[in-house]
């Protein structure tokens, strides 16, 4: 899970988000929140979700014009039908984006400011989870 948290006091306006979303290759998809979609094998994959940090987390798109939010929190499940390293990749990649675009700030779970070395420890989870999943595979 990550964060692009805006900054105190100045919410993402719709049309702005709608804009950053774009810009990380985010598409408005199932349960009326973002997905990051890849294709693989000729089917599309989604990577990774992104949801609105306000409860229920969806995005009306038809009231974008007059929509603000606080921020948005990526999401992806491990194990997944995906390739787990390439997915977070994809999302802190996306994240930084939208940060970048929304003058913005990208947190871990904690809500702390991302740091390289979170980074780096959450791809190590990412790892560990998918070789504990091939172990499993290969017992059975």
């Amino acid at each position: 899970t990550l964060f692009v948290k805006a900054p105190r006091g100045v919410p993402f306006r719709g049309p702005i988000l709608l804009g950053a979303l774009a810009a990380a290759k985010l598409q408005f998809g199932d349960m009326d929140i973002f997905h990051r979609v890849e294709l693989v094998d000729g089917q599309e994959k989604i990577l990774f979700s992104v949801a609105n940090i306000r409860e229920p987390g969806t995005f009306d798109l038809s009231a974008m014009e007059d929509f603000t939010s606080e921020g948005v929190v990526l999401f992806m499940q491990v194990p997944g039908t995906f390739d787990g390293v390439r997915a977070f990749d994809a999302m802190v990649e996306s994240a930084m984006i939208m940060a970048d675009e929304l003058s913005a700030t990208v947190c871990d779970a904690t809500r702390s400011v991302l740091t390289k070395q979170t980074i780096s420890h959450m791809r190590e989870e990412v790892i560990g989870c998918q070789l504990q999943q091939r172990v499993i595979k290969t017992a059975s």
